[in-house]
């Protein structure tokens, strides 16, 4: 018997913010959550971008990407590559400060 594959499911992004994302910040929201979890070459891709773009996310959307590494990394712990983990908290650490 094949054990049932447990799939955490967020709500949609409209519901969970009250201020409007434009539309490049959706996109930067949208490959924010593929690759966390990943192990390849997205993350650190991803990481770099968030961060050198972090002026363009509004303070919501920076809270709720700071909120959904720490969950990330609570369930599921530093498990995978230290490169991953290494760049994810640069974004948490970036993104932390104020517009720069």
């Amino acid at each position: 018997m094949t054990p049932m594959l447990q799939v955490r499911v967020r709500p949609p992004l409209r519901e969970q913010i009250n201020e409007r994302m434009t539309e490049h910040e959706s996109i930067m929201f949208y490959a924010f959550r593929y690759a966390l979890g990943r192990h390849t070459y997205a993350v650190s891709d991803v990481a770099d971008y968030l961060i050198r773009k972090k002026s363009e996310l509004q303070p919501t959307t920076r809270s709720m990407i700071i909120r959904e590494i720490k969950d990330h990394f609570k369930e599921w712990g530093d498990g995978g590559w230290e490169c991953d983990k290494t760049s994810w908290d640069s974004v948490v650490n970036a993104l932390s400060t104020t517009n720069e």
